[in-house]
């Protein structure tokens, strides 16, 4: 079988988002493949024998509330499978995740004021492809944004952003920002142009089909992260960034982390 799509499920408000956007991607993107809800009953210790019967009680009652988001969001019930678990979140995650490779991995993200949210403690320690949404699920592919520097995950967020916007006819807008101090106009332009014919050098020789869905790559010159936020209120439908640079080993990288932090569409985080 192919390697499913994984969406990681809690009963809040996000829910819906993500099996409005399951539905979408399994529909017009990965026709071929199925989905795997997964859902855990956090339990630090392990459980007497005395409470089984409330955890078979719980297990169905958690099962019956997941059919009604599937009826109500209109997915497939021949594309869904369920996984429920019990006890230590890593734990289980990891026996789960020992004879299953993804394809993608799909999770709401909610900021938090105070600590690190759970979907991007997900992201830091799992080395997986995600799409994390938000309040707006992903039901539309028209224009799409990929950050773009030539690290081995941009190369590999590239292809994928090509291969969905290939799917469905969508186009896709190549950004690069690069951080300098400030240059003579001259120089400023001269360097870019160089960025510019370097990009589209490694596009041609690494992801086939770009010519066909690529609409322009753009190079900008940026002082710091924050300058990000101008690109992210853009009229795109989704973003698709590597997960790190070429210099760190494991984990979010900057850039990646702030994408996630601050866009309020999907963004689709991408492991070579």
């Amino acid at each position: 079988m192919s390697n499913p799509l994984l969406l990681f499920l809690d009963f809040d408000e996000l829910a819906e988002v993500i099996l409005e956007t399951s539905n979408f991607l399994l529909t017009h993107i990965y026709s071929e493949r199925k989905a795997i809800l997964f859902h855990i009953i956090e339990e630090a210790l392990t459980s007497p024998a005395y409470i089984l019967p409330y955890l078979k009680f719980e297990f169905k009652k958690i099962k019956e509330e997941l059919n009604k988001l599937i009826e109500k969001t209109k997915l497939e019930k021949g594309k869904i499978e369920k996984s429920l678990a019990f006890g230590d979140r890593w734990a289980n995650l990891e026996w789960f995740l020992h004879n299953l490779t993804p394809e993608l991995a799909i999770i709401g993200y909610k900021p938090h004021l105070i600590k690190v949210p759970l979907a991007e403690k997900l992201l830091e320690r799992l080395e997986l492809t995600f799409l994390t949404v938000k309040e707006k699920p992903l039901v539309n592919l028209k224009k799409i944004a990929c950050f773009f520097d030539q690290s081995q995950d941009a190369i590999f967020a590239l292809r994928l952003g090509v291969d969905w916007a290939v799917k469905t006819e969508a186009k896709i807008l190549v950004l690069n920002l690069y951080f300098a101090k400030s240059l003579a106009t001259t120089h400023e332009i001269n360097l870019r142009e160089a960025i510019k014919t370097e990009i589209t050098q490694t596009i041609q020789r690494e992801v086939s089909q770009a010519d066909k869905v690529i609409e322009d790559i753009l190079v900008f010159k940026i002082d710091s992260l924050q300058e990000l936020d101008r690109f992210l209120s853009e009229d795109f439908d989704v973003i698709f960034v590597g997960r790190k640079g070429e210099t760190l080993i494991k984990g979010l990288g900057s850039f990646s982390k702030h994408m996630l932090r601050m866009s309020e569409i999907p963004v689709c985080i991408v492991k070579g």
